[in-house]
C-alpha cells in the first residue's frame, strides 16, 4: 500500500510540477524593442515622451484592470489558491491512507485546516488590497 502511495504521490507531483511550468511560461514573456519609433532628436525619448517607454501592448498604470500591480496580486493569488488545493489533495491522501493511525490522520485534518485558512486568508487580503486600490483611485 504504502509503494502504491508513494506512485500516486510522484504522479501527482509530476502534473503539479508540469502544471506550474506551463503558468510560468504564460505569465513570464518579453515583449519586442521599439526603438525604432520613437524620434531620437528630441534627446531621452523614455523620459520625454511616455509612449516611447512602453512597449505596444504593456500596461503603463499600477492599478486598475490591467494594472501591473493587479496583474502581479492576481497572478500570486492564483498560485496561492492553486497550493491551497494541492495541500488540501495531498492531506486527503494522507487523511485516506493513514489506516486509522491517529498521529497521520490529526496530522492530515491540521493540514486541511491550515491550507483553507490559509486560501481564506489570501481571498481576504486579495479583497482588502481592491478595497485599497478603490478608497484611492483617481480619475
Amino acid at each position: 500500500m504504502k509503494n502504491m502511495f508513494k506512485k500516486v504521490m510522484a504522479g501527482f507531483v509530476v502534473v503539479a510540477s508540469m502544471a506550474l511550468v506551463m503558468t510560468g511560461l504564460g505569465v513570464v514573456s518579453s515583449s519586442p524593442a521599439y526603438a525604432a519609433n520613437c524620434d531620437p532628436k528630441k534627446g531621452i525619448p523614455g523620459a520625454l515622451d511616455k509612449g516611447c517607454s512602453h512597449s505596444e501592448g504593456q500596461p503603463e498604470q499600477l492599478d486598475g484592470n490591467q494594472g501591473v500591480i493587479t496583474t502581479i496580486i492576481n497572478t500570486m493569488l492564483f498560485i496561492v489558491g492553486l497550493l491551497a488545493v494541492i495541500m488540501i489533495i495531498y492531506a486527503g491522501i494522507r487523511f485516506v491512507t493513514a489506516h486509522g493511525d491517529e498521529k497521520q490522520v490529526e496530522s492530515a485534518r491540521q493540514t486541511i485546516i491550515y491550507s483553507v485558512v490559509g486560501l481564506i486568508v489570501a481571498i481576504l487580503a486579495y479583497a482588502l488590497v481592491n478595497w485599497v486600490f478603490a478608497q484611492f483611485k483617481t480619475n
